[in-house]
């Protein structure tokens, strides 16, 4: 009974963890420490009461592989650029109050848990792409000139398509969080636009958007391509909830597409 109601605890604080923090992060894209140490206290508490009540070697190890799988991959994301500092203290978190697969849960998972959490939260991301075509394709067929004054070949098009927007200079970042794609300069009276698919949040992202969009309006250009900042946390806890539901969505399909193929006859 007891170890039902610290797994509830844990789930529970998992969910209203990432639930506040989403709230933050698609709000102000940016979330206190607070959260993070909050969720991250009351993990630890529960790990100290079962440490204490059961078996201590194991819980004790099963949370040190988990802490140092997760500490790795947040390091590294946060690191190489692809996501904020919020992200990675979600997941050491998650990391904490989430050591292992609930008990509950007979869907197929990766052993650390919050690498299936992650999974399905990168996989939820894919509708955000899905949405920036159809509306670049809206906009193509209603006549509108997206690429009028950028050189960049076809796949590029279709790339930014996929990841970006065009919009009027004022509306970059605004309340949809939009980030220029596009470098800006104007060199000997002309001016020079290069378009990065990948980019990279400047230490200063505000100070980076108002700068473009100063250039933008000395060069009197009307629509500059712009990728939303997304709020991660909130594909956090899609994921999360999609872990519990069916598992790691990953593995699930992989394992119906096994299950799906035909036997093939033996022949002598």
């Amino acid at each position: 009974m007891v170890k039902v109601l610290l797994e509830l605890a844990r789930l529970a604080t998992a969910f209203v963890v990432l639930l506040v923090g989403s709230f933050f992060d698609v709000k102000f894209r940016e979330v206190p420490d607070a959260v993070w140490l909050t969720g991250f206290v009351i993990g630890f508490l529960i790990f100290a009461i079962e440490a204490l009540a059961f078996n201590a070697k194991k819980t004790i190890l099963n949370l040190t592989f988990s802490l140092l799988v997760t500490a790795c991959l947040a390091f590294s994301i946060y690191y190489v650029g692809l996501f904020g500092g919020a992200d990675a203290k979600a997941l050491l978190t998650l990391g904490i109050l989430l050591p292992g697969k609930p008990t509950f849960i007979t869907w197929p998972c990766i052993p650390v848990y919050v690498l299936t959490i992650f999974v399905n939260a990168l996989i939820s991301t894919l509708a955000i792409p899905a949405i920036l075509l159809l509306i670049n394709l809206a906009r193509l067929l209603s006549g509108e000139k997206l690429f009028e004054d950028l050189k960049v070949n076809i796949w590029r098009r279709i790339l930014l398509m996929l990841t970006a927007v065009k919009v009027p200079p004022s509306k970059l970042w605004g309340k949809w969080f939009l980030y220029p794609v596009e470098e800006i300069e104007v060199k000997e009276g002309k001016v020079v636009r290069r378009v990065h698919i990948l980019v990279k949040l400047k230490e200063n992202p505000e100070e980076e958007v108002k700068r473009v969009k100063l250039v933008a309006e000395v060069a009197s250009i009307k629509g500059v391509w712009a990728t939303p900042c997304l709020p991660f946390i909130l594909f956090l806890l899609a994921g999360y909830v999609l872990s519990l539901y069916r598992g790691d969505l990953l593995l699930l399909t992989l394992s119906l597409i096994h299950i799906s193929e035909p036997t093939r006859p033996l022949y002598i």
